[in-house]
């Protein structure tokens, strides 16, 4: 393309010369595919990991410590109350998976 371009060519005929129009349209839209921002639904990829986070929250809880802007009291407050729950042991550890 960048050739026929220079060349004063068409690029669309020289696109289509080396690799097809159609197959460059595909190829094109493959990598729009690829490089398109994931859709994930935050919610539903939590609850497939939760067997697996339930196994780490213990640890993790107990070896961070949260901080943040006054943005982020609720969620510290929620941190701050599933930590005491484990702490206190009436969170099970021992999540079925």
């Amino acid at each position: 393309m960048i050739d026929a371009n220079e060349k004063g060519e068409d690029v669309s005929s020289a696109i289509d010369r080396t690799v097809h129009w159609r197959e460059f349209v595909r190829s094109v839209q493959a990598v729009d595919r690829l490089i398109a921002p994931d859709v994930v639904d935050g919610k539903t990829d939590l609850l497939s990991r939760y067997p697996t986070a339930g196994k780490m929250a213990p640890d993790f809880l107990s070896t961070f410590v949260f901080r943040g802007h006054s943005v982020a009291a609720n969620l510290l407050r929620a941190l701050a109350t599933i930590t005491d729950l484990y702490r206190m042991g009436k969170r099970h550890q021992d999540h079925q998976g």
